[in-house]
This record gives structure tokens, sequence and C-alpha cells, in this order.
């Protein structure tokens, strides 16, 4: 799903107001880093049925657009809060789903301990090192 994000970034750019011109040297590298990925995890869309592809597709947009937001709604706000509101917002909206899912025992410690990593490095730290990389260089390198 992350390699979809600088092809969609690519088609939104200009609608974000980036209208760098994008040359054959820039396309091949592009080009290149797909198949890169494409070797690496493969393209059977066999085992696949068309609702998991449609969320990936969302997720990807999703994942471009952010930056361009951020960069060129919400640049004056400090990213903390950006972050904590962000993650307020997602964690309302999967709140129903949670609690349609919601375990019959208590997990193990292993599992707790697992979720908490996932939250705090893989989702907060993640989080603060991102906008740190827009704030530094934008959400598309300018050059």
């Amino acid at each position: 799903m992350i390699s979809a994000v600088p092809l969609v970034g690519v088609v939104i750019a200009p609608v974000f107001g980036n209208h760098e011109r994008f040359g054959p040297l820039n396309l091949t590298a592009l080009l290149l880093g797909v198949a890169g990925v494409a070797a690496i995890v493969g393209f059977d869309l066999r085992s696949t049925g068309l609702l998991p592809l449609i969320e990936m597709a969302v997720g990807a947009i999703c994942y471009a657009v952010g930056p361009a937001i951020l960069a060129r709604h919400l640049s004056g706000l400090p990213s903390v809060g950006v972050i904590a509101a962000s993650l307020a917002i997602c964690a309302v909206a999967y709140a129903p789903v949670a609690a349609l899912q919601w375990p019959h025992a208590v997990p193990t410690a292993g599992v707790l301990a697992s979720v908490g990593v996932l939250a705090f490095v893989c989702t907060a730290l993640a989080f603060l090192i991102f906008f740190a990389l827009i704030a530094e260089v934008g959400p598309v390198l300018q050059r």
C-alpha cells in the first residue's frame, strides 16, 4: 500500500498547488520503485477480493493527501495537536468495530505489550517523525 503513495502523490500534487515539472527521469525513477516493490511482493490478485484492494487504494490516497493537507491548511498549527486530533478521530471511528470484536478474556501480557509498542512506537513516534519531516522538506520535495 505504501508503495502506491508516490504514484498518488504525483496525481494529486497539482490539485494542491504544486506545479513542478515531472520529466522522464522522474517518471523512470517512480516506475523503477514500483517495479522493485512488485518484484518483492508479487502481483497475484487471485488470492484477494475487490474490497481489500479498494481499502488499500483508499489508504494510499489518504497517506498521499494527508501531508498535502497538513502543509497547505494546517502548517501553522502545532504538530502534536494535529496528531492528537487525527488519532482521536480514528479512535472514535474505530470504536464501534472494536466494541463488536471485544475479546472474551483478557489478552496475555505479550499481546498487551505488542499493542503498546504498536501504539507508542509505530504510531505516536512515527507520526512525530513524519510531521517533523514534512515540516523540514514539505509534502513533496521541491527542487
